[in-house]
């Protein structure tokens, strides 16, 4: 991607770090620093994670998956409750589609912290593995134990860790593609 198109639309001064290098700094319009033209040379087509002052350039879909994750987190202000997953249930009572239920779990748990006991409950909820993908995808930044995640979200799916390895790379790129 070429900086020059990209940093002449952010708010000045910027700084860029590239793999935890800075590259490159950006005051009144005018580039210094080593980034020319393409910050990556190959073809693994690096990420952008903003912040208020830097832009944060990485390979490392993990690290930028982290990154967003944490965002939404310290975005959110209220706790997902026994009482939430009650009344989530008895809306889903009068559902039996899985997809129809999809759109139903995603709503009842919007702008809500949990933990990934409580994920792990909401991803049971639907039948079809492109779904529970989804319930994973949409609610790992609102997650307080990320580091479990593996362990209490993904176990339980599938003994198979290759299943369990595939079904963590379509989840980064799904919450990597959220925006």
């Amino acid at each position: 991607f070429p900086l020059g198109i990209y940093s002449s639309v952010r708010p000045l001064p910027v700084v860029l770090r590239a793999m935890g290098q800075q590259v490159c700094s950006a005051c009144d319009n005018s580039l210094t620093g080593s980034a020319v033209g393409t910050v990556f040379g190959d073809d693994k087509g690096g990420t952008v994670t903003e912040t208020q002052d830097e832009l944060i350039l990485s390979s490392d879909p993990e690290a930028l998956r982290e990154k967003r994750a944490q965002a939404v987190f310290d975005s959110l202000s209220d706790d997902w409750k026994e009482q939430d997953m009650a009344s989530l249930k008895e809306a889903l009572d009068k559902i039996s589609l899985s997809k129809e239920k999809l759109p139903v779990i995603l709503h009842h748990s919007e702008g809500r912290r949990m933990n990934c006991a409580e994920l792990s409950e909401l991803v049971k909820l639907v039948s079809l593995e492109s779904y529970k993908e989804q319930v994973m995808a949409q609610r790992y930044g609102h997650l307080s134990d990320r580091e479990n995640f593996q362990e209490v979200v993904l176990g339980p799916l599938s003994r198979s860790e290759s299943i369990r390895k595939n079904m963590m790379k379509t989840m980064t790129e799904l919450v990597n593609s959220q925006g």
